[in-house]
């Protein structure tokens, strides 16, 4: 073994070089830190900076954003809050950047967020009729309308590339809600042909107001009748968090080719009864055409009304896929497909979706169960495609935990299949006859007859039901053998719902084709001779 020994000399040299490495390392901690930028650099300090300086550098700052709002910025420029400085007003910078020279928001130093408070004005933020904006590493607050606000009007045409990181935006508080296009983060198009194109909401935590959304992109510009309606383009919110909304959690309405996924969405929905101005959902589609919904968590979702579920694929939908979501504990539905206003839901996929404690309001539990269907005013399904979910049903009433009500058209194929159905009450199944049911595994383990109401039916065993309807021919009434089948804690379950060895569900479900590459928790799909039923595919050790 080596043997190191040290002279006072050596010490003392050791020392001072410590010492300088300390200085150096302060020097640099101390110094801004700023993301990358091709343009120029314009930073802002709330607290000690001076609206005469240059306000390019870190120590000849500006201090209000009336300078900043003031202020045309150029493609490439930032502009950079200091850390642990909180800015009153409301934020309204000027100017657009370029594709590829965005104009950055952000902030330098070190601690906490620069907090951008709007007090009394109707939003802490707006962009109006700009483009090419990335907006990160800021806390905002205050606003009466809006937190953060990007729109335009008619002639703004098509608003390309925002993106929203690591931000913070909460209590957005004014006077009664009026609209649904409100809330903590809201962009939205604002009059004929404005869209929006390119837009990314990630890390994004919205929570605390009395207006109505958490995350709300508002797309569409027109007329929801036109053929084809005029829809805002490639948007995604991911990895993001929203909770104590009046209304709605995270919603795209009037898209084409979004995604919401990884994100979280609780107690949503608090609007005080009667309700004003419509009934909210936690995570939700409307006009969304190719759009994806997935890996998300959505609980105590609540509503004044109707509504108040956890997932919703509302009408005028076309190719929405919503796989491996977690929904639980909410006053209605886990799952809804919707068709309303003279158009056609086509093509809804729900797969691989895990539902607990829903339908927890119990005139909600009766009307819409843990999956509803249904259409009104002239609205139509064509093709609805549910299966290798695990439903556990336990409602503070007597209800069926499938309610379909639905209108349907079209040649596309509508089924419920592979789905296991763990129910606490005797009630089963209401449905029409336009919806085909096999390969499912139902249980109740109480001791009353079971009701499956299917079509004019009535029927109160499941070998009954079986032979009178001529649905659910290959499915099984057997305990599924659910590992902690009451699990619906905060946080996507990690084993509950699985499959115990020797589970009935094991290798007897059915092929549908092109079912995705993995179930709810990961597993590669099929394993052994056949897919399982429900959203865990068992694996042997």
């Amino acid at each position: 073994m080596a043997t190191h020994s040290y002279s006072r000399t050596n010490l003392g040299q050791l020392s001072v070089a410590m010492a300088i490495f300390a200085l150096v390392f302060l020097a640099n901690g101390c110094a801004p830190v700023v993301p990358q930028i091709s343009g120029s650099a314009y930073y802002i300090d709330c607290a000690k900076g001076d609206d005469a300086n240059p306000g390019t550098s870190a120590s000849r700052a500006w201090r209000t954003l009336e300078k900043v709002n003031n202020t045309t910025f150029s493609p490439g420029d930032g502009i950079f809050f200091r850390r642990g400085t909180t800015c009153p007003g409301a934020l309204q910078p000027q100017g657009s950047g370029e594709d590829g020279q965005p104009i950055t928001i952000g902030a330098y130093g070190r601690g906490l967020r620069p907090i951008i408070d709007g007090g009394g004005n109707e939003a802490a933020f707006l962009l109006f009729n700009q483009q090419y904006w990335h907006i990160q590493d800021i806390e905002l607050t205050g606003g009466t309308v809006f937190g953060i606000h990007i729109t335009g009007d008619e002639t703004g045409g098509t608003l390309n590339h925002f993106l929203l990181t690591n931000l913070v935006i909460h209590d957005v508080y004014g006077v009664e809600v009026e609209s649904k296009v409100t809330g903590l983060v809201v962009l939205s198009s604002g009059g004929e042909n404005n869209t929006l194109n390119d837009v990314v909401v990630d890390n994004v935590t919205a929570y605390n107001t009395n207006q109505w959304g958490g995350i709300v992109i508002a797309g569409l510009a027109g007329d929801y009748r036109l053929d084809p309606p005029v829809l805002s383009t490639n948007i995604t919110v991911r990895n993001s968090t929203v909770h104590d909304v009046y209304g709605d959690g995270i919603v795209l309405w009037g898209v084409q080719n979004g995604l919401i996924e990884t994100s979280v969405a609780y107690e949503t929905g608090l609007q005080p009864s009667p309700a004003t101005i419509g009934t909210p959902s936690s995570i939700w589609t409307w006009m969304c055409h190719d759009c994806t919904v997935q890996y998300n968590e959505s609980y105590s979702a609540h509503s004044p009304g109707v509504d108040g579920g956890a997932y919703d694929v509302d009408w005028g939908t076309e190719n929405n896929l919503y796989q491996y979501n977690y929904g639980h504990d909410t006053d209605s539905y886990c799952f809804s497909v919707f068709g309303a206003g003279g158009l056609t839901t086509s093509n809804a996929v729900i797969r691989y979706n895990v539902c607990k404690n829903n339908g927890l309001e119990s005139g909600q539990a009766v009307s819409a169960g843990a999956m509803f269907l249904s259409t009104w005013n002239g609205g139509s399904l064509d093709g609805v495609q549910i299966y290798n979910n695990t439903f556990y049903w336990d409602p503070p009433s007597v209800a069926s935990f499938l309610v379909n009500q639905a209108t349907f058209t079209g040649t596309r194929p509508n089924f419920f299949k592979n789905n296991i159905v763990f129910s606490t009450t005797s009630w089963m199944i209401s449905t029409n006859t336009k919806l085909a049911l096999d390969y499912n595994l139902y249980w109740y383990p109480g001791y009353r007859q079971t009701a499956w109401l299917y079509g004019d039916g009535v029927y109160t065993s499941f070998n009954d039901y079986q032979n009178g309807s001529a649905q659910d021919i290959h499915s099984l009434f057997a305990d599924p053998m659910l590992n902690d089948p009451t699990y619906h804690e905060v946080g996507r379950p990690l084993t509950g719902f699985t499959l115990l060895e020797g589970s009935p569900a094991i290798d007897a479900g059915t092929d549908m084709g092109d079912m995705g590459r993995r179930d709810f928790f990961g597993n590669p799909i099929p394993f052994g001779s056949a897919y399982d039923i429900g959203a865990h595919e068992w694996h042997d050790k």
